[in-house]
């Protein structure tokens, strides 16, 4: 299914939130994860959803605006394909969620060079025609259980970000492959961040030039919120 890009009650948000870390930070790299599934809502992945605190990060916009219960395993620097912390396919539990809100998967291109040879994770993550990978896998796994799934991509980087900046490509791929899977399942649904977070509109990153600021967790949040609602009923 396809993410509609109308932003609505967005300047009468007051909540915000996000968070994605940057390989090498250990903010919150040894936790375990501690989700039980018992919630509306779980929400799994890395720092875009464990950044500014509770309250705050995306998927506490998400479940304040539709008024449901919440239970968030994502740590911030953690990947899909293995590395420091509970991975994110590890963070999933089999529970009673309605929803599962996914990000992830920017941190495992700290195991290659962007721009040269990146192309294998590209491929581990997701395929070309997005039936093979571990964002697959995973995303198959919680529809099987029951739940519906969001997937929220990155903000474009910044051309300030030191970290992410040599990684457009590389993310423009990993998107255009996220929104195959999601053509063809109806579902899971990928939110696009690029759509609103273009790497121009600078109140919307956090200082850093990719990790949403509190006021861009607000705006992504609430386009989740709607699409989710618009999409799938909630």
């Amino acid at each position: 299914m396809r993410a509609f890009t109308t932003l609505i009650l967005l300047s009468t948000l007051t909540v915000t939130g996000c968070d994605l870390v940057l390989p090498g930070d250990d903010e919150g790299g040894d936790e375990k994860s501690s989700a039980t599934g018992a919630q509306e809502i779980l929400a799994i992945g890395d720092s875009f959803l464990d950044y500014h605190g509770p309250d705050t990060d995306l998927p506490y916009v998400v479940a304040d605006s539709l008024e449901m219960s919440l239970e968030s395993a994502a740590v911030g620097g953690t990947t899909m394909l293995g590395g420091e912390g509970p991975d994110i396919p590890n963070q999933y539990v089999d529970g009673t969620f309605d929803l599962l809100i996914a990000s992830g998967g920017g941190n495992d291109f700290a195991r290659c060079t962007c721009g040269e040879d990146c192309g294998p994770v590209l491929d581990q993550l997701i395929s070309e025609d997005g039936t093979e990978g571990a964002v697959p896998d995973l995303v198959s796994r919680a529809i099987a259980g029951g739940a519906k799934v969001a997937w929220v991509g990155y903000f474009r980087p910044m051309d300030n970000d030191n970290e992410f900046s040599a990684c457009g490509g590389e993310l423009d791929t990993y998107r255009e492959r996220l929104a195959t899977l999601d053509a063809m399942d109806a579902d899971m649904v990928f939110i696009d961040g690029v759509e609103y977070g273009s790497g121009v509109e600078d109140e919307l990153y956090d200082e850093d030039g990719y990790h949403p600021s509190e006021e861009g967790s607000a705006v992504l949040g609430a386009v989740v919120a709607a699409t989710v609602a618009e999409e799938f009923g909630f």
